[in-house]
């Protein structure tokens, strides 16, 4: 039993380091190298880690980042709707209906419950959007200019 929960605290210990490395940037194959040059390894087979292993502890230091962002996403919403649910209540006292609404509004945004809405690009009376090419050779210095016109009259675009 005591070696389950060593070698657990071993793992954990492993994957701290790993996320640490990880969010300096480095790449997988630099991780399983900064563990050999530190010394940590198996310790059942006293060998080192492998890509495998690096890999499999990314894969569950990532779910575990997933897991804590989404919790603390849904303890926000709560605490935000918690707000304006007193917000509301003191605006409802007060005869506040604009600061109500407002609320209301909030509050359907938090969670989701707004209808999906369609937008659409369309040009003057709904027609197509009209686009046009403009060159600005405003930037370009007299130098530049004259060599441009100069490649413009050998590509024979010269009469534009």
């Amino acid at each position: 039993m005591a070696r389950n929960k060593s070698a657990d605290l071993a793992v954990l210990k492993r994957r701290e380091f790993v996320s640490e490395l990880y969010l300096r940037r480095y790449t997988l194959r630099q991780i399983v190298d900064a563990l050999k040059t530190t010394g940590v390894r198996n310790l059942k087979t006293g060998a080192a880690f492998g890509l495998t292993t690096i890999h499999r502890d990314l894969e569950a230091v990532r779910k575990d980042w997933e897991d804590r962002a989404s919790a603390y996403i849904d303890q926000r919403k709560a605490e935000m709707l918690a707000q304006l649910d007193e917000v509301k209540k003191k605006a409802w006292q007060s005869s506040d209906l604009p600061t109500v609404l407002r609320s209301i509004a909030q509050e359907t945004d938090i969670v989701g419950a707004k209808a999906p809405l369609r937008t659409e690009l369309t040009g003057s009376g709904g027609g197509p959007v009209r686009t046009e090419e403009v060159r600005d050779f405003s930037a370009l210095t007299p130098r530049e200019k004259m060599d441009l016109a100069d490649l413009l009259r050998k590509a024979g675009a010269g009469h534009e």
